[in-house]
């Protein structure tokens, strides 16, 4: 009987001290956080990106202002053209996969497809890649 208790209890510490140790290496995943100045940093692909109308004039050459994207906690976003500006709304999903931009009365949906703490590129309907740098 004392036999089966000390293995019994040597079991459960060893269970207890295996899983505590898991507890602490795991790290949770951290979540994207989009808020803030983006500037776009490039465009690849199609260039008519008519779906996307705050996207629709980026600056050609290097001593213009650049094109940057303010997107606030309250889930709009203030587009910076080099001569213009426009307020729109978003919402990221909930696997930071997707960028949902409205339009008109509709969100239109972004696949987001890489991102970093300072980078994050998405695609566009017409196959055009759009790749955000976040602002200094």
């Amino acid at each position: 009987m004392k036999i089966t208790i000390a293995v019994a209890c040597i079991a459960a510490t060893l269970l207890v001290g295996f899983i505590s140790c898991d507890w602490f290496r795991s790290s949770k995943a951290a979540s994207f956080d989009i808020t803030g100045k983006w500037s776009i940093d490039s465009v690849a692909g199609n260039d008519s990106s008519r779906n996307i109308q705050f996207l629709a004039s980026v600056p050609a050459t290097k001593d213009s202002l650049p094109v940057s994207v303010q997107f606030n906690k309250d889930s709009t976003f203030l587009y910076m053209g080099s001569k213009d500006s426009a307020l729109f709304s978003y919402y990221v999903s909930d696997d930071f996969k997707s960028l949902f931009v409205k339009e008109d009365s509709l969100f239109r949906q972004l696949p987001i497809l890489e991102k970093t703490d300072t980078t994050f590129t998405i695609s566009l309907a017409d196959s055009s890649v759009l790749h955000f740098r976040k602002a200094r």
